[in-house]
């Protein structure tokens, strides 16, 4: 089978890490697969050496004024010469420009988190420019899907729900496939607690929405408890640097460390005690299977779509009202219980086993057939 997946850059995060692992996944399976993003942007080089990968200039901006720039030729001329069966699209600026195409390929967009640009809106809502042009791009977008019989892969049941619900969408046309991960690269032994020093770890962009404040607010709380503890983070992002200096305004900035981007992430998981999460907003959060996978147990705040991957206790624990205290309670609950934290690490590798990207893929086969 010839596959395109298309999405608008490599750049670190969930969606795009899935794209990659999918893409070597169907070229293992001897499937033809052609990568295309719109930015020359690839932080996985490790990661892609082996896809084909084609950068290309695409645009698409609609204008309720009937002014709309569509800037696909480029793109176009790739789908023809590659001529796909399938062309599977990961985030809304590669559907929309894609739903520009003339093709015959079967089409697949994967809906990575709940698309507020796309809400449903009455004629009250729409109250400044920005509002009417979302109104005017969801018009637009739900005709093409329907002209163009797109079949959606949600990646949790919130995004499921919210696809039909704000959408319109019937169930044949939403397939609920939930996110996976290579098991076998974050893979670790079963762990067990010692005297030495907890090594809290979290994994993720610095934007909004990750709210990683929360954290340092829980690292305050567990120095006052007398916890011998540190707290590494992995990743970038603009709200980085606010977050360090709060952090030294706080006065645990010796206790916290700022790794940035790092190529092997997984490496850092094994050699942590505990996971820790603080998203205002988690269509589904790979990084915590990956977590668990490396036999963390994982503390998360509630962010909707991760809701289905904690079992109390069992695996970690969901912090449901966004409370600091709350949450270094419950840290401290399992780092004070050898046995808890022992059984909760064995527990969470093999939870996350259900994961691995080789049913999945069996799964996104079924589909694009």
């Amino acid at each position: 089978m010839k596959i395109v997946q298309i999405i608008p850059s490599l750049e670190r995060g969930g969606a795009e890490r899935l794209c990659i692992d999918i893409s070597n996944e169907l070229l293992k399976r001897g499937n033809e697969v052609l990568l295309i993003t719109f930015y020359d942007i690839n932080e996985y080089e490790e990661l892609t050496s082996n896809i084909p990968i084609k950068t290309v200039k695409a645009s698409v901006e609609l204008s309720f004024r009937g002014k709309n720039h569509i800037n696909i030729q480029e793109l176009q001329n790739s789908i023809d010469d590659f001529k796909p069966d399938v062309i599977h699209t990961h985030l809304y600026e590669a559907e929309i420009i894609v739903y520009e195409l003339k093709t015959s390929a079967k089409l697949i967009s994967h809906i990575h988190s709940n698309r507020k640009e796309l809400a449903k809106k009455n004629l009250f809502q729409l109250t400044n420019k920005k509002k009417i042009t979302q109104w005017f791009e969801r018009k637009h977008y739900l005709k093409k899907f329907k002209a163009l019989k797109v079949e959606l892969i949600s990646i949790s049941k919130d995004c499921h729900d919210y696809a039909i619900r704000e959408l319109g969408l019937s169930e044949s046309q939403v397939h609920q496939v939930v996110n996976c991960i290579n098991y076998e690269l974050f893979k670790g032994s079963s762990k067990t607690l010692n005297d030495s020093k907890i090594k809290l770890i979290n994994v993720g962009r610095f934007v909004p929405k990750k709210s990683q404040e929360l954290l340092i607010d829980v690292a305050v709380i567990l120095k006052e408890k007398g916890i011998d503890f540190d707290l590494t983070f992995l990743g970038d992002g603009a709200e980085k640097v606010k977050v360090i200096k709060y952090a030294k305004s706080k006065g645990v900035d010796h206790l916290v460390h700022f790794k940035g981007v790092v190529s092997k992430p997984e490496i850092f998981l094994k050699e942590s005690t505990l996971y820790i999460h603080s998203a205002k907003l988690e269509p589904l959060g790979l990084v915590l299977i990956e977590a668990m996978a490396s036999g963390l147990p994982v503390v998360t705040t509630d962010g909707f779509g991760n809701r289905d991957l904690i079992e109390e206790g069992k695996n970690g624990y969901m912090i449901w009202n966004r409370d600091p205290k709350i949450f270094a309670q419950k840290i401290e609950k399992i780092v004070t219980s050898p046995e808890q934290y022992n059984r909760i690490s064995e527990y969470a590798i093999q939870y996350a086993a259900q994961y691995d990207i080789k049913p999945y893929i069996d799964r996104i086969l079924s589909i694009y057939n």
